[in-house]
């Protein structure tokens, strides 16, 4: 599978990786980041367990700017962080200008092309997955006991801790072992069922799938209800159609990006609560940062609900041998909503505050494909034309109180109780037109050359909104020559 097409491995000018689903399919992943990693070359995935999961091919392009890869799920630029990867049948990578080029600029951190299950003829297959594991950290950072961190202390302002304090120390009866405090041993569900059939002519395939995430650092964990369904059918010797419906629910709970950094540097000498039952404050630290007991506490009050529904349609046209043309249609819904509450004990002034948002994204997506494919003697032609418009429409509004009356009655949920209430919201669109066509020639199984061209014309330009994206390869399959026979 390449940007709209596929072609024999030995045709490929361009750089393309393909991971198969057997490579994975015996270990628990939940996500496509899981699979990636170490399995496809050129392809780097970073992650710290708090924040989101960082995929770069073949580094950086830009300082400053986002250097994600674009992906596209069956022809349709999409998000795969609600995948079932029970769903996914196979991963293709376009690495290098050649193979990316026909995505224009939306191609140039590469392209990673994702195609899902679909039932077989006259095969009807049942499959039950549960899976629970628990997590543990691989490798603590290596800090000072508070017997250690109290001598050193000692050593440059002396008598700062006394005997009787480094005795407790010592025995553990005083100080704080910080990563201790932040971490726990998470628990890790992840529950898929499926079911497909179908004979010559229809076939489907309907999955569902459950997982509930607790993290290394207590208090955070994600949930996701998933469900997919999708229909093919050959309708008649010209027609073939393709439906399919995705629904998601994921709730993120608590998380601070900074907990882990903030548990190294808080120094071990001091306890995680004072004589009063308040969380103490490092006086011997210079970083300026509350209790990470405290901060984990407070974090445990911010939630992020997201709902989506998406839907495909897709018509293949068999208009006569060699010729086809695809129109696939998509829509896709979310809804998000954020939740937070910050307690009085996390402002300097005492205060309490809340904060409800609401964000409703529609995306649009027509791809109308028109490809003919054609052989003679030892020439063999490919070329494609293809048309194709997105839309994305947004709108969001908020509502955030300060110095609620009463936080441990309303949290979140009552505005009222605030003395100060601010509110807004906001409306956006954006639109994007495109034409492409490439053509691939192979002559003899030995001389390959593709060449493309894609033109994208954006809303989000006031002026030169066209930009045009010209590639050319030429491949020697040297294997193949008589003299190498």
């Amino acid at each position: 599978v390449i940007g709209y097409g596929t072609v024999r491995k030995a045709d490929l000018a361009g750089s393309v990786s393909v991971m198969k689903t057997t490579s994975y399919e015996d270990q628990p992943a939940q996500s496509l980041t899981d699979v990636l990693q170490g399995r496809v070359a050129g392809i780097t995935v970073q992650g710290d367990g708090l924040s989101a999961t960082r995929v770069r091919i073949r580094g950086l392009g830009s300082i400053n700017k986002d250097n994600s890869p674009l992906y596209v799920i069956d022809g349709i630029f999409a998000d795969p962080s609600t995948l079932n990867m029970d769903d996914v049948a196979s991963v293709q990578v376009l690495k290098d200008a050649s193979a990316t080029a026909i995505y224009g600029s939306m191609g140039a951190n590469g392209v990673i092309l994702i195609t899902t299950k679909t039932g077989k003829p006259n095969q009807t297959k049942i499959m039950v997955d549960a899976q629970v594991g628990i997590g543990t950290v691989a490798k603590r950072y290596e800090t000072l006991s508070a017997y250690d961190f109290a001598t050193a202390y000692n050593k440059y302002i002396p008598d700062t801790f006394s005997m009787e304090q480094l005795a407790a120390f010592r025995d553990g009866t005083a100080g704080t072992d910080w990563q201790n405090a932040i971490y726990h041993t998470p628990v890790v569900q992840d529950y898929k069922v499926s079911l497909s059939s179908g004979n010559d002519r229809t076939q489907y395939y309907i999955s569902a799938n459950y997982i509930n995430n607790e993290y290394l650092v207590k208090g955070r964990y994600d949930e996701r209800y998933s469900a997919r369904a999708n229909i093919t059918s050959q309708i008649t010797d010209w027609l073939h159609i393709t439906a399919e419906v995705d629904l998601a629910r994921q709730t993120n709970n608590g998380g601070s990006t900074t907990i882990v950094a903030d548990a190294i540097y808080y120094s071990p000498v001091t306890n995680i609560y004072d004589a009063y039952g308040n969380y103490a404050m490092d006086v011997y630290n210079l970083r300026n940062t509350r209790n990470p007991v405290q901060k984990l506490e407070a974090s445990h009050n911010n939630q992020t609900l997201i709902n989506t529904a998406q839907a495909r349609a897709e018509l293949r046209f068999d208009i006569v041998k060699g010729l086809t043309f695809t129109t696939t249609n998509y829509f896709k819904y979310a809804d998000t909503k954020g939740y937070s509450m910050t307690p009085s004990s996390m402002n300097d002034q005492g205060i309490a505050s809340m904060g409800n948002s609401d964000s409703n994204g529609f995306n649009l997506q027509t791809t109308n494909n028109l490809t003919y494919t054609g052989k003679w003697g030892e020439h063999s032609l490919t070329a494609t034309a293809v048309y194709e418009a997105t839309s994305y429409e947004v709108r969001e509004m908020s509502i955030s109180g300060n110095n609620l009356q009463n936080e441990d009655l309303v949290g979140w949920w009552n505005v009222k109780m605030a003395s100060e209430i601010n509110a807004s919201n906001g409306y956006g669109r954006t639109a994007m037109m495109s034409g492409v066509a490439r053509v691939s020639y192979n002559y003899g199984d030995r001389y390959i050359f593709t060449g493309t061209f894609r033109v994208d014309g954006s809303s989000m330009f006031s002026r030169n909104k066209w930009g045009y994206f010209p590639s050319g390869a030429f491949a020697w399959s040297v294997g193949n020559e008589r003299f190498m026979q």
